[in-house]
């Protein structure tokens, strides 16, 4: 007789094959569902956040007042005016209370940032805490890191004075970048 357990909304059938193997139980579920289920999933937990701070949060919808709050609340939060996805934005929220912020996208898009050579993938949406200088519980942003496509967890400037900005994976992986590789493409065109 075979058990099933349900876990990211996905059966796994439980066997000896799971029983016998060098590996927890939890861990190699996570091992077997990675990348199967880990979209959707982020997926509805965002979309169920989003829910949840809506309530008093600042809402603003339309392409280019999205925009144009979306470079307010970087600046304000002293985080590069590039680091988003800006192009084909449906809604903006930020509810100050909490920190929460989202960003609802018409399509998922992919962007290269040209000075650093990494190519980003964002979510029709994403999500996170913010707060000065930093991006908690991001979801719905994914870099290449050779030929992996790696979920980004949180964005930070440590130490301002250093001109580095680190990205980290819920794992602890973690890289810095100079904070100059996401500047806004528009302003620099426009200097």
């Amino acid at each position: 007789m075979r058990d099933r357990v349900y876990l990211y909304d996905l059966p796994i059938r439980s066997d000896s094959r799971h029983k016998d193997a060098n590996f927890s139980f939890w861990s190699g579920l996570k091992f077997q569902l990675a990348g199967r289920s880990e979209g959707r999933t982020r997926k509805k937990m965002s979309s169920s956040e989003i829910l949840v701070h809506r309530e008093h949060a600042e809402i603003h919808q339309g392409e280019a007042i999205c925009k144009k709050k979306s470079k307010e609340l970087l600046e304000k939060m002293s985080l590069p005016k590039g680091l988003l996805p800006l192009e084909g934005l449906v809604e903006v929220g930020y509810n100050d209370a909490t920190g929460f912020i989202w960003l609802t996208k018409k399509s998922k898009t992919e962007h290269t940032f040209r000075k650093i050579g990494r190519r980003v993938s964002y979510d029709t949406h994403v999500t996170a805490f913010v707060e000065e200088r930093r991006m908690r519980r991001l979801t719905g942003v994914k870099s290449k890191e050779l030929f992996i496509w790696v979920s980004i967890s949180d964005i930070h400037i440590g130490d301002p004075a250093s001109g580095k900005i680190t990205f980290a994976t819920a794992t602890g992986m973690s890289r810095s970048f100079p904070v100059s590789a996401f500047e806004d493409d528009e302003e620099e065109n426009g200097k």
